[in-house]
């Protein structure tokens, strides 16, 4: 069984609830605010204030999220998603948000994609179960490597994750944990 990419329009928006990490206990909306050939660009508000600009590109890959560019894109979706899949993405590089300077080098590996039915505050969905592993190291104030563990729960019917569990295991211990759960979303009509 295999599922397309979703096509986005302007207007479509998605709700979470973020737990944990740097981000704990807010509400964060997406916004789809441009559609280009070659991606999309979303607005992120939380509390009411856009935080941030992202560009994803027609995989639901991340190209830009704010001021930060990643070289190519961040390699993690391959559509169509084919259950049972497994792949390893192309290297991606992007400066440390955080840390002037330093260079973050990743790539992705798909542990697992499998179907299940998911209950969320938005509610029961069919979805895509993704387990990957992004590997990394950091270069430019000396190196270091270790890696993030992700499950990600992507809904065909309405085209967007609607659960994130995120694991650092070499990030700060006070945002080293997080999840995002789809809360409510709206989508243009066809």
């Amino acid at each position: 069984e295999f599922f397309e990419r979703p096509i986005w329009k302007v207007g479509d928006s998605w709700t979470y609830k973020i737990t944990g990490g740097a981000d704990n206990d807010t509400i964060q909306v997406e916004s789809v605010t441009e559609v280009l050939p070659d991606g999309y660009t979303v607005k992120v508000t939380s509390g009411g204030n856009t935080v941030s600009t992202r560009k994803y590109n027609l995989d639901m890959n991340l190209t830009d999220w704010g001021e930060i560019h990643i070289t190519p894109e961040r390699d993690v979706f391959h559509f169509p998603l084919r259950v049972g899949q497994l792949y390893m993405g192309k290297e991606f590089k992007y400066p440390h948000p955080r840390k002037p300077g330093v260079l973050i080098t990743a790539h992705s590996e798909m542990q697992s994609l499998t179907l299940k039915t998911i209950t969320v505050k938005a509610g029961t969905f069919n979805a895509v179960e993704l387990k990957v592993k992004l590997p990394y190291r950091q270069s430019g104030l000396g190196t270091y490597a270790n890696y993030i563990e992700a499950t990600y729960l992507y809904i065909p019917s309405i085209g967007c994750i609607a659960e994130i569990q995120h694991m650092d295991w070499g990030g700060p211990k006070d945002i080293r944990s997080w999840e995002r759960e789809l809360i409510a979303f709206h989508r243009q009509p066809s």
